[in-house]
């Protein structure tokens, strides 16, 4: 944080760094945060509508959000409901109904568990990493909802081989679809 004297300048109030009363506490912590020891400046500030210096205290801080809470909370259960989803791959496509249920299952959970991220990510106006990450799970799950439709009705019509082949693509192209969600929204 900046300190700044708006009325009097360094000639008139100087600001020092008093060791004994600047600073922190050893033990300081804000819950989902590592707090960094803090480094404090002393100068001046020019504030130019009135072409005058005045005087200035820094305090600043490293601060890193601990990702753990997020990992176990909302990336790890997205991973599993996302491979739950893979499972419609393994299924005989000329079982329809049963694929169709459990990639809808897994759609419903998807957006309940959705809804009840709203109550613990924090709201800001633009998309973050775990937004995407949601965003991207929720697309290849429905993308499995519609490969599984697509192979039953292939199998349907009579070319289950055509169908399996598809499901066994799938099988590869999904992961693989994963990793690169992966690579776009947790790593990039």
């Amino acid at each position: 944080f900046t300190l700044v004297t708006v009325e009097y300048g360094p000639e008139e109030v100087l600001l020092v760094d008093n060791k004994g009363v600047t600073g922190r506490q050893d033990t300081f912590s804000i819950a989902e945060w590592s707090i960094g020891p803090g480094a404090t400046r002393v100068g001046t500030w020019y504030f130019a509508p009135q072409d005058r210096n005045f005087s200035r205290f820094d305090y600043e801080f490293e601060a890193t959000r601990r990702s753990g809470f997020y990992v176990w909370k909302v990336i790890v259960p997205l991973m599993l409901f996302i491979f739950m989803s893979w499972a419609v791959f393994w299924l005989d496509p000329v079982h329809l109904g049963t694929q169709i249920g459990l990639s809808a299952t897994v759609m419903v959970i998807l957006v309940i568990f959705q809804l009840n991220l709203g109550t613990i990510l924090p709201r800001v106006s633009y998309l973050t990493r775990v937004d995407y990450f949601v965003l991207g799970s929720l697309i290849l799950v429905f993308l499995a909802l519609v490969e599984a439709v697509m192979s039953g009705v292939i199998a349907a019509r009579g070319k289950e081989a055509l169908a399996r082949k598809l499901d066994r693509r799938s099988r590869w192209a999904f992961p693989a679809s994963f990793l690169m969600l992966i690579a776009f929204a947790l790593l990039v």
